[in-house]
């Protein structure tokens, strides 16, 4: 049977999958565009499943804060290479993930893709499966944090094109010291926020160690500690006492940044 452009352009658009696709499943179908368009779907679903075990090493974060400022959300989404991460496809659906994790809350990433993606569409997993199908990449949503119950101002902030993306809840202070302090986080990697926070195991190992060890790694670890990046003779500390400013959370993601211990590179005791 020959199909229309019409036909096809419809089909294109409904389902985002090739040209000659869409054209081969209508032939198929004789036309119908419903039984077209669920041909293609589970044959995205069979061609996302043969790409599962592939390596993701590129991807994007995105950061998200709602209109009200009282939760937010930090994603990271894989991908095989940088040219689909910067696909209008891929950063549409990233964006779109972060408007379903404000909207629906879910509590961990399988919660997330039972969700649908958008009002009265798939669900997360089904679109991510047609995704890969249309991409011809691996995708895996990786992980994501979201803040709620926001008591203080929220600040999101993205560097590198989406490499790396940090989320920093902040009582007191203003606009600008906010993202300052996002800054901070992107460059510094703190691990903790102050060093109570700082866990026992790492203190006697690294007082083991001797030489200032302990001084040094808390520097690097703890965000109050650390030097601030705009006046390397403050404390970030000193800077927000400064300012009459707290921190209560924050959160950095770098793409393809495996988790790493605290004690990862700390001599063993003894």
């Amino acid at each position: 049977m020959k199909v229309s452009a019409t036909l096809v352009r419809q089909l294109r658009e409904r389902t985002g999958a090739g040209i000659m696709d869409c054209k081969r499943a209508l032939e198929r179908a004789a036309g119908g565009l419903d039984q077209a368009a669920e041909e293609l779907r589970l044959s995205g679903m069979a061609g996302a499943d043969s790409k599962a075990g592939r390596q993701v090493t590129q991807g994007l974060v995105l950061a998200s804060v709602t209109e009200q400022a009282d939760a937010a959300v930090l994603l990271e989404i894989n991908c095989e290479t940088d040219f689909v991460a910067r696909s209008d496809a891929f950063q549409k659906f990233a964006h779109d993930l972060c408007r379903c994790i404000l909207r629906g809350r879910p509590a961990t990433l399988e919660n997330l893709l039972a969700l649908p993606l958008a009002e009265a569409a798939a669900t997360v997993e089904e679109e991510r499966r047609l995704l890969v199908a249309r991409l011809g990449e691996n995708i895996v949503l990786r992980r994501f944090n979201l803040m709620q119950e926001v008591r203080g101002s929220v600040t999101s902030y993205l560097h590198g094109g989406g490499r790396i993306g940090v989320l920093v809840e902040l009582e007191g202070g203003d606009e600008q010291s906010g993202r300052d302090l996002a800054m901070q986080i992107a460059w510094g990697r703190p691990r903790f926020l102050r060093p109570e926070e700082f866990p026992g195991p790492l203190r006697r190992r690294l007082s083991n160690a001797g030489n200032g060890a302990e001084e040094e790694v808390v520097k690097e670890l703890v965000l109050s500690e650390q030097p601030f990046i705009k006046d390397q003779q403050l404390s970030v500390g000193e800077w927000l006492r400064e300012r009459g400013a707290e921190v209560r959370r924050m959160e950095r993601f770098e793409v393809g940044r495996a988790e790493e211990s605290p004690l990862d590179g700390v001599p063993h005791d003894g």
